[in-house]
């Protein structure tokens, strides 16, 4: 019996002390007394989770606010620079990461190209940033915190690669890899998952209910946010859009069905198309960025071709 109160007394402070750190991470600077205010929380209480958030970090002191009456109340601040994390995003031809503080503020960002998708050689360009990264973190109590991966892919509830097509690979377990090397707590997710759930905190879909994020690149992935919160599906692995048919006697897809939206509509169709279409030796998406700037006659027949393809088949797929 003891020992099951002994366990939910330390849940409530834990649970007490999340409130109090939300309250002065969202509202700071703040005073104990706006947040005991704010909380409904006893001043005792703020008092003593405010001692332990000082104590570890997380909270610093700043001047004194202004008065109602009395003593002048001390502010309180979230360090946001207590700590960093490391931002993978893993494409079919680059890798791009950033280094961030706490409230996600972007301290570092870093790109390169990935000239082949073998698991090998992904993974000797993902530690070579990784250590690049955290050699270029500031100094601070808690270091490199987490490592978060976006991947071109589908992704378990555990964190494993199911299935990659366009990097063609599956059943990669790439957040022990990064665990083992690092010792670093790592969490992967589907690249549009991510995209989504960033969006949701920092971006365009901030304080909206229900969005749909989709990502275009090589492929298409879309991240799906219902009442606030990512949905994967019961399997994980909900929002592959790229792989809905919109022909079903289209081509053949990595993924082993026929006719996806991504055939047609994709980063990667392009470039198959101003390759088939010889356009120059060398296209990559910037050239015919560039080329379509300049009214180039050829280029803008190649977009205006791909798109009214693509319209055609989305009206008959609807």
């Amino acid at each position: 019996m003891k020992t099951t109160q002994i366990a939910s007394h330390n849940l409530v402070k834990q649970i007490n002390k999340s409130i109090v750190f939300e309250a002065i991470k969202n509202n700071g600077p703040v005073s104990r007394a706006q947040i005991s205010k704010e909380t409904g929380l006893n001043k005792a209480t703020v008092s003593t989770m405010v001692s332990e958030l000082l104590d570890a970090s997380f909270v610093h002191e700043i001047g004194e606010g202004k008065s109602s009456g009395g003593r002048k109340p001390v502010m309180l601040y979230f360090n946001q620079h207590a700590g960093y994390s490391i931002g993978i995003d893993l494409g079919v031809n680059y890798i791009l990461g950033i280094l961030t503080d706490l409230a996600g503020n972007k301290v570092e960002k870093t790109l390169m190209d990935l000239p082949s998708p073998q698991l090998d050689d992904v993974l000797e360009q993902i530690h070579i940033m990784i250590e690049s990264l955290i050699e270029k973190a500031p100094e601070s109590p808690y270091g490199i915190v987490g490592i978060g991966i976006g991947v071109p892919g589908q992704v378990d509830q555990e964190d494993k690669i199911l299935f990659a097509p366009n990097l063609k690979w599956s059943d990669v377990n790439l957040k022990k890899i990064i665990e083992d090397t690092f010792q670093i707590p790592t969490k992967l997710e589907n690249e549009a998952n991510a995209g989504a759930h960033g969006e949701q905190l920092y971006g365009a879909g901030k304080n909206i209910s229900n969005q749909v994020y989709i990502s275009i690149g090589i492929g298409i992935g879309t991240g799906i946010i219902i009442n606030q919160q990512l949905y994967k599906g019961t399997s994980g692995i909900s929002g592959e859009m790229g792989h809905f048919t919109i022909d079903a006697n289209g081509r053949k897809c990595s993924c082993g069905s026929r006719g996806c939206w991504e055939l047609y509509a994709s980063e990667g169709a392009l470039l198959a198309a101003a390759h088939k279409a010889k356009i120059a030796e060398n296209v990559d998406l910037e050239f015919l960025l560039t080329e379509a700037k300049k009214a180039n006659p050829v280029v803008l027949q190649l977009l205006h071709t791909l798109g009214g393809k693509y319209r055609s088949r989305a009206r008959q797929y609807h």
